[in-house]
C-alpha cells in the first residue's frame, strides 16, 4: 500500500510543478516567496490568500517546496511528512527506507557538482544505507537504496573538486586521506570499509597522487591516474558484488 502511495506522490509532482510555474508568472508571487526563509512557512504570506491556500494545500498533500542555489523553486515528496504519518504502520523495511529519505531531505549530500556535507557525515549516511541493504537484502526499496548508496560512495571517494587536492602535487590532501582511515577504524567490519580499504591501498601505490597535471590554459587538473580511474569506474560493480544486483 505504501509503495503505491509513494508512486502516486511522485507521479503527482510534475503536475504540481507545472501549475506552480504558472503561478510564478503572476506579478509579485516570486517576490513573496523570496521573502520567506527555508523551511518555508506559507502562513506568513500576506495579502494573497489564494497563493497561500494553494501552497498550504500542497504541503498538506505531503509535498515540500525546495529551491536550488540560484533560487529556482521545485516541489518534491516530503518524506519527513510521510514518515510522521505512516511509519508506525509500516514494516521495518519501509521504516528504514523512510529514515534514509528523510535524512536526505533535511540536507542533500550533493549540489552544484560538489559535496554539501562533510565526508564524515557522508560516511554516516553510507553506513545507514549499508545497514538497510544488509538488514533487508530483498527489501521493497533495495534498488532505490542501493542506487543512493552507490552515489554516496562515488561522491565520497571521487568528488574532490579543488578543495581536496594539492594542486602543486596533485596529491589528495592529508585531511581527506585521514578521514578514510578514520572511517575504516570506526567500522572495520562494514562492507563499505572493505571498499574504502582497497582505495586506501591504491592511494599508497600512488603516494597519494590522484591526477596527472592538466594542460596549460586548459585545466589545472588532468586525468585521474589509471588505477584510480579504473577503481572509480568499477565502483558500481563492487557494490553489486557486496550486496547483490539491485532488481
Amino acid at each position: 500500500m505504501f509503495v503505491a502511495l509513494e508512486s502516486f506522490y511522485e507521479g503527482n509532482v510534475p503536475a504540481v510543478d507545472d501549475n506552480f510555474h504558472n503561478l510564478l508568472q503572476q506579478p509579485g508571487v516570486t517576490k513573496k516567496l523570496y521573502a520567506l526563509e527555508y523551511p518555508y512557512d506559507f502562513n506568513k504570506i500576506q495579502n494573497d490568500d489564494n497563493l497561500k491556500q494553494w501552497l498550504l494545500a500542497q504541503t498538506a498533500g505531503k509535498l515540500r517546496l525546495m529551491a536550488t542555489s540560484d533560487m529556482s523553486f521545485y516541489w518534491q515528496v516530503d518524506y519527513e511528512a510521510l514518515q510522521a504519518a505512516y511509519a508506525s504502520s509500516l514494516s521495518n523495511d519501509l521504516k528504514d527506507y523512510l529514515v534514509i529519505q528523510s535524512m536526505e531531505m533535511k540536507k542533500g549530500y550533493s549540489g552544484d557538482s560538489a559535496l554539501q556535507i562533510s565526508r564524515e557525515e557522508l560516511g554516516k549516511r553510507m553506513l545507514t544505507a549499508e545497514n538497510y541493504l544488509t538488514a533487508h537484502p530483498s527489501g521493497l526499496k533495495k534498488k532505490q537504496v542501493q542506487t543512493l548508496y552507490t552515489d554516496y560512495l562515488k561522491a565520497y571517494l571521487s568528488d574532490y573538486r579543488y578543495e581536496a587536492i594539492d594542486e602543486s602535487t596533485m596529491k589528495l590532501l592529508p585531511a581527506v586521506k585521514k578521514s578514510y582511515r578514520d572511517f575504516v577504524k570506526t567500522r572495520p567490519d562494514s562492507k563499505t570499509a572493505e571498499i574504502v580499504k582497497v582505495y586506501i591501498g591504491l592511494l599508497q601505490e600512488n603516494q597519494d597522487v590522484i591526477y596527472d597535471f592538466g594542460q596549460k590554459d586548459v585545466s589545472i587538473i588532468g586525468d585521474p591516474k589509471p588505477n584510480i580511474a579504473q577503481f572509480w569506474i568499477g565502483l558500481s560493480e563492487r557494490v553489486s558484488q557486496q550486496f547483490g544486483a539491485a532488481k
